[in-house]
């Protein structure tokens, strides 16, 4: 049997199908600390007058109606991991409100509530849990892991068909089944096929050699082992979301392409040296309506050319961001043996640097009766190296730094890097005649100042 014949009976007719490179690389860091890292979580602040048993009806409701929240893991008879659909059809549900903790106590208590870990084989790996606060509002958290589901899925499908689902219960509306013209295991299939194919060969060797370039470097010798020790800060940067992206546009470049620049310069005011991995979203249009793990990673070449000018980095990074968005579905698998076989080295991913640019907060749910809010002050759980996001709160520009302690460097980074960003953002946006070492200089004098370091 072909591998084509084969997928599909696994997908059509046995009802399952191996997992996405992103999923693999997940199911490593779940086997290696299980229930550390690689459990997504996300809260609601929502107000009175919230019902929270039809909360709960709605989280089934919308547990029956995406597939993926009930999917399973397990290893097959061959040793290949694989993925399943379960007829699981309840969300395990705690309700704290008795306690009444504040919305700190709260979400440690939510925290010890979830502390045990997920049983992937059994599809059961959807869990909520809530409680007032004595603001008279209320907290509505739900977990589930990462290999089932990315950012975007919680933003655009989950907390709206929670929403959806709660107000039709709450109007007495009958609400019909969407009908799916996709599936997530669907999108397995096409993307495993692909990597057969001479094009995507040929993408793989074009990004190496156009893209990479200064990411290519011998491997550690030690890889890093995710422990679940994790510590985040947040913070807002004083800008606001329109006017940033204002003043890109004046400037001609992505606003996820000033961030990544900022982030290089950052990275070189500091002395380190990483790779940084971009997240992407490699969702296929008709698969906006779904849950599921779309998200990729891939490197991103940040140094600057020596001599360069701020004009010619915006430049260069930008036409990088665009081949990398344009590649957006490489698998790194494919990419690391390709440096490898081009390079005779491999992409260097010990403790990777993982930079995120979400700013919509315009997006999400509309409770009958109820206003929301995304609730940032969740315990970060999935970060196996560090985590640097840029998002937008009330059209405020926030950045959030998650990072495992116990490493130089990434200790450095989290300290760091929330006081630096924000600057470095503005430095980005300047003339384009600026020479990059000059405000590398200028970065490093905030950052001396603000530690009282002399070097």
């Amino acid at each position: 049997m072909n591998l084509v014949a084969s997928l599909r009976d696994q997908i059509a007719t046995q009802g399952r199908a191996p997992l996405t490179d992103p999923q693999i690389a997940l199911w490593i860091a779940e086997r290696r600390a299980p229930g550390a890292v690689c459990i997504s979580t996300s809260t609601m602040a929502l107000s009175d007058p919230l019902r929270p048993e039809v909360i709960t009806a709605a989280l089934d409701d919308t547990l029956r109606e995406h597939p993926m929240l009930r999917a399973s893991f397990a290893v097959s008879s061959p040793g290949e991991v694989q993925q399943a659909i379960t007829d699981v059809d309840s969300v395990p549900w705690i309700d704290l409100s008795a306690s009444g903790p504040t919305c700190a106590t709260g979400v440690e208590a939510a925290a010890l509530a979830f502390a045990a870990p997920m049983n992937l084989s059994t599809g059961q790996i959807m869990r909520a849990v809530g409680w007032r606060t004595l603001e008279n509002g209320y907290r509505l958290t739900i977990e589930t892991h990462h290999l089932a589901i990315d950012q975007r899925s919680w933003a655009f499908v989950v907390w709206p068909t929670v929403a959806r689902r709660y107000n039709a219960r709450v109007t007495g509306r009958n609400e019909p089944e969407p009908a799916q013209i996709s599936s997530f295991f669907e999108y397995v299939r096409q993307r495993l096929l692909q990597r057969s194919e001479q094009h995507y060969q040929e993408r793989c060797e074009n990004f190496v050699r156009g893209t990479l370039l200064n990411c290519v470097t011998a491997p550690s010798a030690t890889r890093t082992i995710p422990s679940g020790n994790v510590v985040s800060d947040h913070g807002a940067l004083g800008m606001r979301r329109s006017d940033f992206e204002t003043a890109c546009r004046s400037f001609g470049v992505f606003p996820s392409a000033v961030y990544a620049i900022a982030v290089g310069l950052v990275l070189a005011c500091l002395e380190i040296e990483q790779v940084v991995m971009l997240r992407v979203s490699d969702r296929p249009l008709d698969h906006d309506a779904l849950v599921g793990m779309y998200a990729n990673a891939l490197p991103l070449d940040l140094t600057p050319e020596p001599g360069c000018t701020l004009g010619q980095h915006r430049t260069t990074a930008s036409k990088r961001m665009v081949s990398l968005m344009r590649n957006r579905d490489l698998a790194l698998r494919d990419l690391e043996h390709m440096a490898r076989m081009i390079h005779g080295h491999r992409v260097a991913l010990s403790r990777p640097l993982s930079v995120t640019y979400t700013p919509s907060d315009d997006v999400g749910p509309q409770f009958a009766g109820v206003t929301w809010s995304v609730h940032e002050e969740d315990p970060e759980r999935f970060v196996t190296g560090t985590d640097l996001r840029l998002f937008s709160e009330a059209g405020e520009l926030m950045a959030k730094v998650s990072w495992q302690p116990g490493g130089r460097d990434s200790d450095v980074l989290g300290a760091s890097f929330l006081r630096l960003i924000g600057p470095a953002m503005q430095l980005v946006l300047g003339p384009d005649g600026l020479p990059v070492a000059q405000l590398v200089d200028q970065l490093r004098q905030m950052a001396d100042a603000a530690t009282g370091s002399v070097r």
